[in-house]
């Protein structure tokens, strides 16, 4: 208890000092605000706080912050309550809220999406925090092999990848993880395709994001859908799982509680659960073969099957 108080009240002062440097006045923020909007539309996400009397989207309501309030919360599960220093990727980080509560608590972070107008909403906001972070506006698909970091954060990405993008995509997750993969997406409930990525199949089914018609300036401007292809291919629950166990995670938890939605309508503060979106944390660690009973460490690690719904019984099992 006294630690966690302790680590509250350090990220306080980080906010503190971060706002006592030379700030701009609360005019001068609303209209830079204002001009960012101007050019790439209002807020859609997240909800910030920038300054006494301006928030990113509306005095209190609250957004996709409840995720970022679960996402912390599984950090500090596996990391403690002072995130100080950790080293936090924040993949197809939109605008920004992530990336700006772990900066706020103390982590190293990297930003990155491959839209310039949520990088400028995020900049924006990291700039009237204080806060230090590292923006990078690139494509995710060129995430760079040789980094290392604790934890990688990747909400609301997978889904608008292609099939063989979306697979790599875990896989060099999985190549620059050190701990924890925090992973919020979509998947395919009713798989009716298998498609071949690298020599291993993978069930999903295909999702339109964009026409043949919709130019590359038009999906620049379109924050939520894929950058450039036009269809999309949602992993099937198994696939997804195996694919993270492939990629090195020796545990993959599936995190139901606390409850969070994921659709708010901005206009109505209607929220919305989908059936076919989970959030997974995968865990990569030391395995310690079991002294108790030797035998189980010949066992090779089940993968889960692509029909394991159809296999599953009541208790009493039959026969």
């Amino acid at each position: 208890m006294k630690r966690g108080f302790a680590q509250r009240i350090r990220s306080l002062r980080r906010l503190a000092r971060g706002r006592s440097r030379p700030r701009k006045s609360l005019a001068e923020l609303s209209a830079e605000k204002s001009r960012i909007e101007e050019a790439f539309g209002p807020w859609t996400a997240h909800n910030c706080q920038l300054a006494p009397g301006l928030w990113t989207i509306r005095p209190e309501s609250v957004n996709f912050d409840e995720k970022v309030r679960r996402c912390l919360r599984i950090a500090n599960d596996f990391f403690g309550s002072d995130l100080s220093g950790l080293r936090v990727l924040d993949l197809g980080a939109g605008e920004g809220g992530l990336s700006l509560e772990f900066a706020a608590q103390g982590a190293r972070v990297v930003c990155v999406d491959g839209r310039r107008m949520n990088i400028a909403k995020a900049e924006f906001a990291a700039s009237a925090l204080g806060l230090d972070i590292e923006f990078r506006c690139q494509d995710v698909r060129a995430l760079s092999p040789h980094e290392r970091y604790d934890l990688v954060l990747c909400f609301g990405l997978l889904y608008h990848l292609d099939a063989a993008s979306a697979v790599r995509l875990v896989e060099a997750i999985g190549a620059v993880t050190q701990r924890l993969l925090i992973l919020d997406t979509h998947f395919s409930p009713a798989p009716n395709e298998t498609v071949d990525v690298d020599g291993r199949p993978y069930r999903g089914h295909l999702v339109p994001e964009h026409s043949p018609e919709t130019t590359a300036e038009q999906k620049a401007t379109l924050a939520w859908a894929s950058l450039d292809n036009n269809s999309s291919f949602w992993l099937s629950k198994p696939s997804l799982l195996n694919l993270m166990g492939r990629a090195g995670f020796n545990t993959v938890y599936e995190v139901s509680y606390p409850l969070v939605f994921d659709y708010w309508n901005r206009q109505t503060e209607a929220r919305y659960k989908y059936r076919d979106r989970l959030t997974l944390v995968g865990a990569r660690s030391v395995e310690s073969p079991i002294l108790t009973a030797a035998a189980v460490n010949a066992l090779a690690v089940r993968e889960v099957p692509e029909d394991l719904e159809d296999r599953l019984v009541d208790w009493p099992p039959p026969g």
